[in-house]
């Protein structure tokens, strides 16, 4: 009986956050443009432990998270998104494009693993997804569950992203995306600095 209703927590979780996460959730957007600069695989290891982090906390101190003024969450996510645009913009100045390249041929750029950690950890706190599974602890008591399909959800969203700038990299050529991937990121960071100023 147990293991059927963790089972059931786990699906309930795990649908709820990604309907809610693809529906109205704009980090979908900063992953593809971080791809579009850094290795899909630094930053698929960078999200997961965002996601993973994010959720955690969304599971144990959910309550408190929707106590936070929104005005302070749409800024904390502004400043994160400005600094991530900002490092994408300094790196193609100088330079640091092809940062390594590994057996199979396979661009790796320093630093894609923290810089996608940071920014996925540090904005869009309290959004749809993150109170759809701190509802859905509170009510079924099986934290561990809901941890685990909450951090699925927001993985598998991470993955459509990561695709999404996959394949625009192949239509694209480098300086572009490069320029590209900073202007998404400035765009989504003067967005959520409005919510802060009209909130």
């Amino acid at each position: 009986m147990m293991a059927t209703l963790s089972g059931s927590v786990f699906l309930l979780t795990y649908w709820t956050v990604l309907v809610a996460e693809l529906a109205g959730d704009r980090s979908i957007y900063m992953i593809a443009s971080l791809t579009l600069r850094y290795s899909w695989k630094s930053i698929l290891a960078g999200i997961t432990l965002g996601f993973a982090a994010k959720m955690l906390v969304a599971v144990i101190f959910g309550h408190f998270i929707t106590q936070i003024p929104g005005r302070w969450l749409a800024a904390i996510s502004a400043v994160t998104l400005l600094t991530t645009a900002t490092i994408l913009w300094n790196r193609s100045a100088k330079g640091q494009d092809a940062a390594l390249v590994l057996p199979g041929g396979e661009a790796w750029a320093q630093g894609g693993m923290a810089v996608s950690f940071v920014s996925i950890f540090l904005s869009e706190w309290a959004d749809f997804g993150q109170i759809a599974a701190a509802l859905i602890t509170v009510q079924y008591q099986s934290h561990l569950q809901s941890w685990l399909g909450g951090t699925l959800a927001m993985v598998t969203k991470g993955i459509l992203a990561i695709t999404l700038g996959i394949k625009l990299r192949s239509y694209l050529p480098a300086p572009i995306l490069r320029n590209l991937a900073a202007a998404s990121c400035l765009a989504l960071a003067c967005i959520a600095l409005a919510e802060a100023m009209f909130q």
